[in-house]
């Protein structure tokens, strides 16, 4: 290469190394950020010149593969470049516009049109509205997405970390007003609270319902301001569809409301939110056994990241360890478990500028999800003094958790139970799940179900002790008329 820039520094490291940025930064031996950096400000941004000569090295000593992926994709890139009309980048996350090319968007960072406001607002509609008349009983034979997993998934993040600029259409009649925008944000901040007072199949119909409306408004084109707001409602909307979606095992479809979500709130220029989402996509890849998938997610999620507040990376940090927890890394979980609990601490003395969708997460949210982990990690390794570690957190989650958080609370209780099998407390592991059982008659939770054949799957090895013969019992005929999906 003659001069590097920012957008051949990404197709050296995406394309042709398939490094994620954390990766490709030990390689070069310098900080993520500054890889962050240069790739969001593409083609307008040169490394220094002896951050031009680590590139020029890491190249050459690349194999012929990964050389013959490079040449070709920057190839690809240049011709790109001379046949797009010249606009200027967005600059501090301010959409700019050329009213005589409708609806712009940077193709060289994002040849597909992933990341372009239009194809996410019609992509989400589509499938709002295909997944509302969805027959569900197709299900066995075949659903509505197929689970995206490896480079299929995290390469499309890695446009969202690299912070794909935005371009909006100057050109836009508006269709909806301001006062109708506010009644949509309402509408869809009581559909997320619903929690369990409707069943399950009718609150999710009712926000897919809602979400194809909203989707729809912003695909007709809205005026900017109005539009990122609709499209705020789109990602919370888009991700309260997904959760749903994987509470009833619907995971292929979770997925994809979550990648819609992720694209809305790029759209909305609200990468907060998008921490959010990400953090629950590496959830669902944890509980698919997708651990080493979840852990790039989350690694995305760090290098990608805005100033974050210290809860909202304690968060983060606690995917981190999940993950690390189910990939059987004890050293690893507890450091970065331990720097989870720091920052927590941390928070106390923050100045209260954490966003709305972060309250969930507090000091019983850490204890339960710790002691969670604990219990993953001890039935990863077979160490069994990971199983005390687990019943000392979850009591204090317990202690800490609001008596009306029930579905946390039937969670943690699902958990305890298991941390006592783990122990040799069979007597106490069965009552504590019966309690958990009758809990979770009231949330209907695909999840808590699915914990619970779990807790009576391990406990077999119990089965001549009274106590959990009788839960046994319980559980088996609390389950048997649901058909639980034990993917999720």
């Amino acid at each position: 290469m003659d001069t590097w820039t920012g957008a051949e520094a990404r197709l050296l490291r995406r394309v042709a190394l398939r490094l994620s940025v954390r990766d490709f930064a030990e390689l070069l031996g310098i900080p993520a950020r500054t890889i962050s950096k240069w790739e969001q400000a593409g083609s307008a941004r040169e490394p220094r010149p002896h951050m031009q000569a680590m590139l020029d090295t890491a190249l050459a000593q690349a194999d012929d593969d990964a050389k013959a992926r490079f040449s070709r994709a920057l190839r690809a890139n240049l011709a790109a470049q001379e046949s797009l009309p010249v606009h200027l980048p967005a600059i501090d996350g301010t959409p700019h516009s050329d009213p005589s090319v409708p609806d712009q968007f940077d193709a060289r960072a994002d040849p597909a049109g992933l990341w372009r406001p239009a194809s996410t607002a019609r992509e989400t509609r589509d499938f709002a509205v295909r997944d509302f008349v969805f027959d569900r009983r197709q299900v066995i034979t075949g659903g509505m997405a197929v689970l995206a997993v490896g480079s299929r998934l995290t390469e499309p993040i890695d446009g969202w970390a690299a912070g794909v600029p935005l371009y909006f259409s100057a050109s836009k009649t508006q269709t909806v007003t301001e006062e109708e925008v506010h009644h949509i944000e309402m509408t869809g901040h009581a559909l997320r609270r619903w929690e369990g007072r409707f069943r399950l199949g009718i609150k999710r119909k009712a926000v897919l319902g809602q979400l194809a409306e909203v989707a729809e408004l912003v695909e007709r084109g809205q005026p900017a301001e109005l539009e990122q707001r609709l499209f705020r409602v789109v990602a919370e909307l888009s991700k309260a569809a997904a959760s749903m979606s994987w509470e009833a095992g619907l995971n292929a479809e979770a997925q994809h409301y979550y990648l819609l979500s992720l694209r809305a709130s790029h759209a909305a220029s609200d990468r907060l939110f998008g921490l959010n989402v990400l953090a629950a996509m590496a959830r669902q890849m944890i509980y698919l056994n997708r651990s080493a998938d979840a852990l790039e997610i989350v690694r995305a999620a760090v290098d990608g990241a805005p100033r974050t507040t210290p809860r909202v990376h304690a968060m983060l940090r606690m995917r981190e360890a999940w993950a690390h927890a189910r990939l059987g890394r004890p050293e690893a979980f507890r450091r970065v478990a331990g720097k989870a609990e720091e920052l927590m601490v941390a928070d106390h003395g923050a100045d209260g500028d954490d966003p709305p969708w972060i309250d969930g997460f507090d000091s019983a949210e850490l204890s339960g999800t710790i002691g969670g982990r604990y219990l993953e990690l001890a039935t990863v390794t077979g160490k069994p003094q990971g199983f005390g570690h687990a019943v000392t957190y979850i009591s204090d989650a317990l202690k800490l958790r609001d008596q009306d958080n029930l579905r946390n609370r039937a969670l943690d209780t699902i958990n305890l139970a298991r941390a006592r099998l783990g122990t040799g407390e069979p007597d106490e592991a069965a009552r504590t799940a019966l309690e958990a059982m009758r809990m979770a008659r009231h949330i209907n939770s695909g999840h808590a179900d699915r914990k619970l054949m779990r807790f009576a799957e391990e406990s077999a090895r119990f089965a001549k002790n009274r106590e959990v013969r009788h839960a046994r019992e319980e559980l088996t005929d609390y389950l048997r008329p649901k058909k639980l999906n034990q993917g999720a």
